[in-house]
């Protein structure tokens, strides 16, 4: 049954086809078959490329974020101390205020 398939299909319509004609055919094929190799390999690229700027981009907002922290603490410990020295008139000790104390444990008889 298939023979018969194969002899009608080629019987008819193809007939004016030469071997130049099917290896022309094939060479297009080829060249469209490595085509679409190399776009899928480019579109692989850009896409990794893609996620590395994301992830970059990520961890560029967190460092934002941590830096923003900071800052905000940082201005609190200022706005501590400004409110120490006016509301209760502490002030940080010179080096000649300072006193060191040196703490022992006593050894257990």
């Amino acid at each position: 049954m298939s023979k018969v398939v194969v002899d009608h299909f080629f019987s008819k319509k193809y007939q004016h086809l030469t071997v130049s004609h099917i290896n022309g055919l094939l060479i297009i094929l080829l060249v469209l078959a490595f085509a679409l190799v190399g776009v899928k390999d480019w579109n692989r690229r850009i896409r990794r490329d893609y996620q590395n700027i994301e992830a970059a981009v990520d961890d560029a907002k967190i460092r934002g974020e941590k830096l923003l922290l900071e800052k905000s603490t940082l201005l609190a410990h200022g706005a501590l101390e400004n409110l120490a020295k006016d509301q209760f008139h502490l002030h940080f000790p010179s080096s000649q205020e300072r006193q060191v104390m040196v703490l022992t444990q006593k050894e257990e008889q």
